[in-house]
């Protein structure tokens, strides 16, 4: 009786409250479903991630070092028990431009062959140390063929860590070191990543890898107990064996310190070298200049100096104009003097001719007379 009381009194609250009940319930069963999906799908999730990191060979342990690792540490780790692959790699942060565009923080990879390999989506492989792969998810297929620029805001020192200042996307790839959206953080700029980028091996100056990657041989999943349990075991001799790789590399460091020097000396006498060629091209050039300078001025000299022969002869040209001006009319007289001398000496000479003409007649009667009185 009690029993049926209570149901009656529930129904009445039921129907005296519909719209909220059925909110309610449907809140519930909205969550009761989303949780039953996520326990069916979780090994889902769980294998496909799996899947993607061995198809990928995603590493089991990074180590740092803050002397960096040479080849012969990686090859070192890479001896050791149920190690398929140590692998150096390079990761540097720098502040870049896309065909010159605004200034953005990215980190550059170098590719590695048997670990942590990149999925092409788009495009080839880097062929050359000019060349490097984009992001595709933070820069899509749109950034193939564009120029990544590393920008001047970077410091010398980190643009010295690459072989170039500019390189050609020539493809977008995905990276199992990036499987989130975010892309880390920087001591650069707004202290985040903004997208990463990968070139050849080649493409880095730095004789030290800042990473060494290393990858187990092992038959059971990422996210088992297993695994956890697994490198649990070799957490220990994995911290030894990092501090003898890092022993090892400061055992080095007399011998790149004393190569270091002597290549410091070789460019440091290089450019004593060049610095006194410099000097006497510059001695050269200041002589050559010297002369010049007194080519000029002499130049200058004589210029002036034919200024003033110009300017005469100018003057003198127009004393001789203002002197013919003044004798034209004497020269015009003596021009009608010479031709009325000429016509008197023309008339003279008909007259001669007449009185020589006279006189040959005479001449002629004269012998003729002669004849006659012998």
């Amino acid at each position: 009786m009690r029993r049926s009381m209570i149901w009656r009194s529930l129904l009445r609250e039921i129907k005296g409250s519909l719209g909220r009940y059925l909110a309610i319930f449907a809140i519930v069963a909205l969550g009761v479903g989303l949780f039953s999906g996520l326990k069916i799908t979780q090994q889902d999730f769980l294998q496909s991630m799996t899947n993607y990191y061995e198809k990928t060979a995603f590493y089991d342990y990074r180590i740092l070092g803050e002397l960096g690792f040479s080849k012969e540490q990686a090859e070192f780790l890479a001896d050791q028990k149920d190690v398929v692959a140590a692998e150096g790699a390079f990761s540097f942060d720098a502040y870049y431009e896309v065909n010159g565009g605004s200034t953005k923080v990215g980190r550059f990879h170098s590719l590695t062959k048997n670990v942590n390999q990149v999925i092409l989506v788009d495009g080839r492989m880097p062929e050359a140390e000019g060349e490097c792969l984009a992001d595709y998810y933070y820069c899509g297929k749109g950034i193939l063929g564009s120029e990544i620029i590393l920008s001047k805001e970077n410091t010398e020192g980190d643009l010295g860590q690459f072989s170039e200042e500019r390189y050609l996307v020539v493809g977008v790839i995905k990276s199992p070191l990036y499987v989130q959206f975010e892309r880390g953080s920087s001591t650069l700029g707004t202290g985040s990543i903004d997208a990463f980028f990968y070139l050849s091996e080649e493409s880095f100056t730095s004789e030290a890898y800042t990473e060494i990657y290393v990858k187990f041989h092992r038959n059971f999943s990422l996210y088992s107990e297993e695994y956890d349990t697994y490198l649990d075991g070799k957490e220990e001799e994995w911290k030894a064996l990092a501090k003898e790789a890092g022993k090892l590399r400061f055992e080095e460091l007399p011998s790149l310190i004393e190569k270091a020097e002597k290549e410091l000396e070789e460019k440091r006498s290089d450019a004593w070298a060049e610095l006194e060629d410099a000097r006497k091209q510059l001695e050269d050039a200041k002589a050559e200049i010297t002369d010049g300078e007194k080519r000029i001025a002499d130049g200058k000299e004589e210029l002036e100096k034919g200024k003033q022969e110009l300017e005469q002869a100018k003057q003198d040209l127009e004393d001789g104009k203002k002197q013919l001006e003044e004798k034209e009319p004497e020269l015009k007289k003596g021009w009608e003097d010479l031709e009325k001398g000429k016509k008197e000496i023309e008339e003279n000479e008909k007259l001669l001719a007449e009185k020589e003409a006279e006189l040959e007649a005479g001449k002629q009667a004269l012998e003729a007379a002669v004849l006659t009185v012998q």
